[in-house]
């Protein structure tokens, strides 16, 4: 055996590897995916990947701009005309203030905001509290940045609504952020406004901040009304939001999403961010502009398609 076949060694490379990265548990979700795959005759729902195309005006837009040559490096924090259309989105929908300058970043799709943000925020066993069930990414980038997820358990009974009560006990000198996922993945629930100013009047009182993905914002429906935590009055300085394009607008390959936060938090977020990535892909942010300048009627669309699903779903369980 040579000295460089020894040195490939799978025994050695394991030795080589840091902790995360022999985190051999999966968790369940990815074991129920994987076991799903070798199924016939199953219906697969373990992917947020909606199967309606992305709207013709945003294909046509990335299309456009390939001819014009957009194939090069955007400004670290993301296309100028994407930030500021995200600044007036967020106004008109959210009740939410940001600078497009100062207070905007583009991500290269919500997941890796997700990552960045814990990134930004964690030292070695700092908590974040995560209202149970929860999606998957959170715990692991959690502790992927060294932190630790402190969970807080929802229920059917409470329409799987966090107890701010529950988050308020959970609370230790060490928590860095409250995640607040809205609605939710994977269990649907619409937090109500009532609770969302409670866990406000939490995080003003205690310093915790917020972190609320807002990702799932334009599926709401059957009545459900999506309320952005961060437009509560002087939560603008206390709550990082998160949310992207990849449900609204049925655009999950293309990896483009955004967060938004105190200045502060995006210079150092960016700093992380480009170190990963540089830039979200340049062509994505140009579709994403066409995405919120854009006709918003496949918006509607798709929630009729969604909810007329749904209740065939309902149907058929009876």
């Amino acid at each position: 055996m040579t000295k460089d076949t020894a040195l490939a060694t799978p025994e050695l490379l394991r030795r080589l590897l840091s902790r995360r990265a022999l985190d051999d548990d999966p968790g369940l979700g990815p074991q129920l995916i994987e076991r799903a795959r070798q199924l016939e005759d199953v219906v697969f729902l373990g992917r947020g990947d909606p199967d309606l195309p992305t709207p013709p005006h945003i294909v046509a837009a990335a299309k456009d701009a390939l001819d014009a040559g957009h194939t090069h490096y955007t400004p670290l924090r993301g296309l100028d005309s994407l930030r500021e259309a995200i600044a007036d989105k967020l106004r008109r929908d959210n009740g939410l203030r940001a600078d497009p300058d100062q207070e905007v970043l583009i991500s290269t799709g919500t997941q890796e905001a997700v990552s960045v943000a814990m990134l930004a925020l964690l030292d070695t066993g700092d908590e974040v509290i995560l209202p149970d069930p929860y999606y998957l990414s959170y715990a692991y980038a959690i502790r992927y940045a060294g932190g630790r997820p402190v969970t807080v358990r929802t229920s059917a009974e409470t329409a799987f609504a966090p107890d701010p009560d529950d988050i308020a006990k959970a609370i230790t000198p060490r928590t860095k952020a409250v995640v607040l996922l809205t609605p939710n993945n994977p269990t649907g629930a619409v937090y109500p406004r009532p609770i969302l100013e409670r866990i406000a009047e939490l995080s003003l009182s205690t310093g915790v901040p917020v972190i609320s993905d807002e990702l799932y914002e334009a599926t709401a429906f059957g009545g459900a009304e999506h309320f952005s935590v961060g437009s509560v009055p002087g939560m603008r300085d206390r709550t990082i939001t998160i949310n992207g394009f990849s449900k609204s607008y049925r655009m999950t390959g293309w990896r483009v999403g955004y967060m938004v936060g105190p200045s502060p938090f995006i210079k150092s977020a960016q700093k992380i961010k480009q170190t990963l990535t540089i830039c979200a892909p340049s062509i994505s942010q140009h579709a994403a502009v066409a995405a919120l300048r854009g006709p918003q009627d496949s918006l509607q669309e798709a929630r009729d398609v969604y909810a007329e699903r749904r209740q065939a779903f309902l149907r058929r369980l009876h």
